[in-house]
């Protein structure tokens, strides 16, 4: 999962980047690939420390990595292409979008990290 992360930052980082606004959708996309990273990483040290999987999609699919992979980087591809073409119709619209995202994911991330804390 980490090689398909890092194609996708690669790709968004070799992208063209002609306006201020389109940098910060890009920067913004790039968060959401660490978050969703760290979401991943988070999970995986909580069920290590016998935390369960509250996500009834990943709950079916956690024990296998390749299906777990496969998930997060096709969500990845959706957010990124669905906050692109969004962002081409209403450009405050598509950064809207992508930071609700962001602050979802991260609210995700503490809440793991908190689940971490407790377990230990």
């Amino acid at each position: 999962m980490k090689a398909i992360l890092l194609i996708i930052l690669i790709v968004f980082i070799l992208s063209p980047m002609v306006h201020a606004e389109r940098f910060t959708l890009k920067i913004l996309q790039i968060s959401q690939l660490g978050l969703s990273w760290a979401d991943t990483v988070t999970t995986n040290i909580g069920m290590g420390l016998g935390a369960h999987e509250s996500n009834p999609i990943y709950s079916l699919i956690i024990d296998s990595p390749p299906m777990t992979a496969f998930l997060d980087a096709s969500i990845n591809l959706a957010i990124i292409l669905g906050t692109n073409w969004l962002y081409k119709k209403s450009k405050p619209l598509g950064i809207v979008a992508i930071v609700a995202i962001n602050i979802a994911r991260g609210c995700v991330v503490i809440h793991n990290m908190r689940v971490i804390r407790n377990l230990r």
